[in-house]
């Protein structure tokens, strides 16, 4: 009978267990939703139809960057989302552009590469957020762009002053999915 009573107890409190786990987990996702949808506006949520990327500090970055979200915005006509961002503890600020994939880039893979040398690509770097590349375009009078072409979206990151590898590999690390 007690090794009876204690398979039941067993189970249950294994239940029990996971029970806690699964609302946990739930919840956690509930929350990233929730801050994010509260981050980009409902209007320019269906209005934008490509995946977001926005910077979130996490636990494992406190010193990450964070979005300054009264400057979103976005403009219909060119299709472009304007997000931007500060760094915690130095101030340093990157204006983000997203906007869709162009179709030429899925009909002719190169075109990509051909834009990446047009914008003075000098280095690319293997993130886990995936490929990014540094450029240096005229534009910017020898300034400093990243660029990144991610789950259909082309991301354009313009830093207020030079970043390292490292500040850029926090930056595109904080990068979370809105949608």
């Amino acid at each position: 009978m007690s090794k009876r009573f204690n398979r039941h107890r067993a189970i249950i409190l294994t239940a029990l267990a996971l029970g806690i786990i699964a609302v946990a987990g739930g919840t956690l996702v509930w929350l990233n939703v929730y801050s994010s949808n509260d981050i980009i506006s409902k209007q320019i949520l269906s209005e934008a139809n490509f995946t977001i990327f926005y910077p979130n500090i996490t636990t494992e970055s406190p010193t990450g960057w964070r979005l300054e979200n009264d400057r979103t915005t976005y403009d219909k006509n060119s299709g472009v989302l304007t997000l931007h961002a500060v760094q915690v503890n130095t101030g340093k600020q990157i204006v983000l552009n997203e906007q869709p994939v162009p179709g030429t880039f899925a009909d002719v893979p190169t075109q990509y590469s051909k834009m990446l040398t047009s914008l003075n690509e000098y280095n690319e770097l293997q993130l886990g957020f995936g490929t990014v590349a540094l450029t240096h375009p005229e534009e910017l009078n020898g300034g400093q762009a990243a660029v990144a072409n991610k789950s259909g979206t082309l991301i354009f990151a313009k830093p207020s002053t030079d970043l390292t590898d490292g500040e850029w590999g926090d930056f595109f690390g904080s990068l979370r999915i809105v949608r």
